[in-house]
């Protein structure tokens, strides 16, 4: 249960910190694994703040952005954004990581981003070609990866429908 897991994850990061500091990386993948099951559990605006922290703490400590626990907690904010309905700050997050992204081709390919909450965010902002150009490729990479039993690629399915259903 949550509660549980919101334990454990408590007692990881205060070990962390009392052993290596806020300023270390192991203390801040711990922090973003925290903000995910924030998000998990609703609490979004928690979730947000403890994750802008730890950005601004792993940007301080030189920490790159084409990290792999930057990138995580980079994901996991536009999640944060998106469950408080602010489309278009999740979008520029979104954005910002793809940005990072692409500057390194076999990066992106090695570290895959949550696009659920981006193209939600497309959605509700009304770019429906963008939304359906972005679930195109991520139910491909889906079926490709998972086949196409898996939960995830469904998910793809449905939205593409909720999509072209909005397109006309």
């Amino acid at each position: 249960n949550y509660f549980d897991a919101e334990l454990t994850l408590r007692e990881a990061l205060k070990s962390a910190l009392s052993e290596r500091g806020a300023n270390d990386s192991l203390a801040q993948a711990i922090v973003s694994a925290m903000a995910a099951l924030l998000n998990d559990s609703g609490r979004f605006k928690e979730s947000e703040a403890v994750l802008n922290n730890s950005l601004r703490i792993l940007e301080g400590i030189g920490v790159s952005p084409e990290a792999a626990t930057y990138l995580l907690a980079r994901s996991r904010l536009t999640d944060a954004l998106v469950g408080q309905s602010r489309w278009k700050d999740a979008l520029a997050n979104h954005q910002a990581s793809l940005d990072v992204l692409s500057g390194d081709p076999g990066l992106g390919k090695r570290f895959r981003m949550n696009s659920v909450s981006a193209i939600m965010a497309l959605l509700h902002t009304g770019q429906f070609d963008e939304a359906d150009s972005l679930l195109r490729e991520k139910t491909s990479e889906a079926q490709q990866w998972l086949g196409v039993d898996h939960l995830n690629t469904a998910e793809f399915l449905a939205l593409q429908a909720v999509v072209r259903a909005k397109q006309g």
